[in-house]
């Protein structure tokens, strides 16, 4: 075993492995977890954050990055549908990301997916 955390995530940063070490360091580094998903919608781990703001900038980032032009890919529509889900919307793009004005939000905009917040009638 690695005398330090390590996880290993996939393309859309799905948890694929964690040692014990790593899941000691954040509860929802294990496999079948995603750590999009986590950051944005469990307080706790937003909590885990000094700077949640960066944080969730960074993550939005490697996301956009891993995804390219894949935006039509089953997965990153789940994912992108599961943030993006009215029923977890706060007013404006949902519940966290990384939008223009504010402080992290989701907003399906930040994949380039077609369903932008200006087609969904919600402002960023």
């Amino acid at each position: 075993m690695l005398p330090m955390p390590a996880f290993v995530e996939g393309r859309y940063l799905d948890v694929l492995a964690a040692n014990p070490l790593a899941t000691a360091l954040s509860p929802r580094l294990v496999v079948g977890g995603n750590r999009l998903r986590d950051v944005f919608l469990d307080p706790a781990e937003q909590a885990m954050f000094p700077d949640f703001e960066a944080a969730a900038a960074g993550l939005v980032a490697g996301f956009r990055q891993a995804v390219g032009t894949a935006t039509d890919d089953p997965r990153c529509i789940e994912l992108v549908g599961e943030l993006s889900s009215p029923a977890r919307s706060s007013g404006d793009c949902g519940p966290a990301t990384t939008c223009a004005r504010g402080p992290a939000r989701w907003c399906p905009s930040t994949t380039r997916r077609s369903a932008s917040c200006a087609s969904t009638g919600r402002s960023c």
